[in-house]
């Protein structure tokens, strides 16, 4: 059995936000076809924005327009600050 994609869960999580703010897939809207990337420790994820300003996975032999490193240590405060909207 495969291990799942690091990527599915965060992206399915961006996807929901995005699908209650039509203003934030409008400002993504016009990067279609762009891809992101972003290592988290030793995880790996590629997202490509789609043309409604959803992000649907990418490949990983496609090449990133954004590459985000994020150490896994701030993973925390970020969740926090995008969750509750506030720093702990």
């Amino acid at each position: 059995m495969p291990w799942p994609d690091p990527g599915e869960v965060p992206r399915y999580l961006a996807n929901r936000l995005l699908g209650e703010h039509d203003w934030a897939r409008a400002k993504l809207a016009p990067f279609s076809l762009r891809v992101i990337a972003v290592d988290v420790g030793p995880l790996h994820a590629r997202w490509t924005v789609a043309e409604d300003g959803t992000l649907a996975p990418a490949t990983a032999d496609t090449a990133a327009d954004l590459q985000l490193a994020i150490s896994p240590l701030s993973v925390p405060a970020l969740v926090t600050v995008g969750v509750l909207g506030f720093v702990a």
